[in-house]
């Protein structure tokens, strides 16, 4: 028997479905899960992420054989990098290349903690490669304070802009 879900599932209340925008986010650790709720509430679908504490964190297996204080620094160097760590942007933005071809994500929301520096970088960069190929984004500066009227309305404009 499966134990009931801590946070309850975001419903769609529009038009989620398999034609419903797909998106990516982009962004550090999110402490509040509000912004999911927000884009399945706008209609959208999340198809994947780049999140310092997301998908990329589970991406790359350690090895199973050998020594496994070797095996797991292999895997957290294999790791595609936060914007936190000196490492070259461009790694960063062929990967997001590659993982919007990969789901067929429509667009991208960057969710950034407000005045996060090595996010603010990142993002610089990562816009311009979306621009030339020509991807749909959205950037929401996130406060420590909720701003989830200010978040829905943005969200909601970017997702009827991709229907």
């Amino acid at each position: 028997m499966h134990a009931p879900p801590i946070l309850p599932r975001p419903t769609c209340t529009t038009m989620c479905g398999p034609s419903s925008p797909l998106l990516l986010l982009v962004g550090p650790a999110l402490a509040d899960p509000i912004l999911f709720d927000v884009i399945a509430e706008a209609g959208a679908r999340v198809g994947g992420d780049l999140l310092d504490l997301g998908e990329r964190y589970f991406a790359v297996d350690a090895a199973e054989e050998g020594d496994p204080l070797i095996a797991l620094a292999d895997r957290l160097l294999a790791l595609t990098p936060t914007p936190t760590k000196y490492h070259s942007q461009r790694t960063r933005a062929a990967y997001l290349l590659s993982l919007i071809q990969e789901r067929g994500a429509q667009g991208v929301i960057f969710a950034r903690q407000k005045f996060c520096d090595p996010h603010g970088f990142d993002y610089v960069q990562m816009a311009h490669t979306l621009n030339e190929a020509s991807v749909p984004h959205l950037l929401i500066e996130l406060e420590q304070a909720s701003q989830a009227g200010q978040l829905r309305t943005r969200v909601e404009a970017f997702v009827e802009m991709l229907a």
